[in-house]
């Protein structure tokens, strides 16, 4: 692979995305940090144990934990599926979600339309704002904002042409709730 080829691929752009996300978090973390070491430095030995260990707490449970106390607080059943909190809106899930359970969705079980379809079968139908198209070759990276998340879809060049897909448009995204694929 080229060096140009890579640029343009999608572990490039995951990379990228990734450095963005680091950089933001330890800006807008430094400020809660500089507070706390001063305030820790300030209280007395009893009361300085009980604060270390709430501002510890967040470093030492394990991912899972945090990803459980999420997704308890933004889902619900509804008959046969199960809706989860996703920014604004809510995905529906064609199997119930355990208590520890992660979901994969391929970027390839998205399906655009540059109208709202008058009926479908898939379960989530998302209005989004196409933010930036991604080259990879004879297929398009399609990003997307919806409710205050990013879904990345996949679609061939020729079909991203066919549709005037471009950045500031807005389409409708399908997925299936049975596209939800559980990780254990």
């Amino acid at each position: 692979m080229t060096v140009e080829a890579f640029a343009h691929s999608p572990d490039f752009a995951a990379i990228v995305l990734s450095l963005k996300v680091g950089a933001t978090a330890t800006v807008l973390s430094l400020p809660f940090g500089f507070a706390a070491a001063y305030i820790g430095t300030r209280l007395r030995p009893r009361t300085k144990a009980v604060f270390d260990t709430f501002v510890n707490l967040p470093l030492t449970l394990p991912p899972v934990v945090i990803g459980y106390l999420l997704r308890i607080s933004g889902g619900r059943e509804l008959s046969d599926l199960y809706a989860y909190r996703w920014g604004a809106g809510e995905l529906l899930l064609a199997a119930k979600a355990e208590e520890d359970a992660l979901f994969e969705l391929s970027s390839r079980d998205i399906i655009l339309f540059r109208r709202n379809p008058e009926a479908i079968s898939a379960r989530n139908l998302l209005e989004c704002r196409v933010t930036r198209l991604l080259d990879w070759g004879k297929r398009t990276g399609v990003e997307l904002a919806y409710g205050g998340g990013t879904l990345v879809a996949e679609v061939m060049r020729e079909s991203a042409a066919e549709l005037s897909i471009a950045p500031g448009a807005t389409v409708h995204a399908a997925i299936k709730a049975s596209a939800f694929r559980p990780l254990r």
